[in-house]
């Protein structure tokens, strides 16, 4: 459940890239909605809040399971990435330790 996250300052946010928000566009991270939301609209481009006050490693975990979901198979998605890779030990394993308290 939502209430399993670790409690901290960042937030995860989305853009889409049609009024009806049905398309993803972007999806990322910040500990100033504020500021990242000027620096957005500036690029033509809307954010909307995702998940408030998490924890930077929460926030990365959620960002990067978001883009894992949406970023394939022809999407709009513009900052496809996998930042978590697998070699990453230390990462990769409080990343799995991320799902653990959710599902």
């Amino acid at each position: 459940t939502a209430s399993a996250l670790s409690v901290g300052e960042n937030f995860v946010y989305l853009s889409y890239s049609n009024p009806s928000k049905t398309m993803l566009e972007y999806v990322g991270i910040t500990n100033n909605f504020d500021v990242r939301e000027a620096h957005h609209r500036l690029n033509g481009r809307q954010i909307d809040h995702y998940i408030d006050g998490v924890d930077r490693h929460t926030a990365h975990f959620a960002e990067q399971t978001i883009i894992s979901l949406f970023g394939r198979n022809g999407s709009d998605l513009s900052n496809i990435r996998n930042s978590i890779g697998i070699n990453n030990k230390s990462l990769n394993s409080r990343y799995r330790e991320f799902f653990k308290g959710l599902f």
